[in-house]
């Protein structure tokens, strides 16, 4: 289907690649997460390319594979983690996908709980703690319009586990030219 806006923002984003990202090469990636904390702690931003599990996102597409959304943790921009043997897993075979957003800091101390859908029918109770904290590029008016850190709150950020954003992404440091 044709789209203006859509073919109006991929111009835009060609664009951009053509004009910043023309001679970007691996050295890029961020192989360690150390490296990731310490280039967030000289207040530099960090690009995060991961895997998108509909369920640990509560994402509208988690209704169609069966998966119960947490509205509360949407529109706080919480993200979870796609346990094992989870319907989440199991949508992502089947119908996988991928994000990309701005991590602009971390919380080693935060505490993000879920109860995530298993395959077997049952619910599990699950908790993660530490969290990448990051500005997504959804807007402002629905995911994480509540999103709070330390009492302020900043619509279109969220926060994602650790454990998701380490072992199902991509971290890419930011060239600045």
């Amino acid at each position: 289907m044709y789209d203006p806006e859509l073919q109006k923002a991929r111009v835009i984003a060609t664009l951009m690649q053509q004009k910043y990202l023309f001679n970007v090469s691996r050295t890029t990636f961020i192989q360690s997460f150390s490296k990731v904390t310490a280039i967030l702690d000289e207040g530099f931003p960090v690009l995060l390319d991961i895997d998108f599990y509909y369920g640990a996102w509560n994402h509208r597409k988690a209704l169609d594979y069966g998966i119960a959304r947490n509205m509360s943790q949407w529109y706080k921009g919480i993200v979870t983690y796609p346990e094992p043997n989870s319907l989440d897993k199991k949508a992502y075979l089947r119908d996988s996908a991928g994000h990309s957003v701005l991590i602009v800091g971390y919380d080693n101390t935060i505490v993000i709980t879920n109860r995530e859908q298993m395959v077997d029918g049952t619910t599990k109770e699950c908790s993660y703690t530490g969290a990448y904290i990051f500005k997504n590029s959804w807007g402002t008016e629905s995911f994480g319009v509540a999103f709070t850190y330390n009492g302020t709150v900043y619509p279109g950020y969220g926060m994602i586990t650790t454990k998701y954003a380490n072992q199902y992404g991509r971290f890419f440091q930011m060239i600045m030219y």
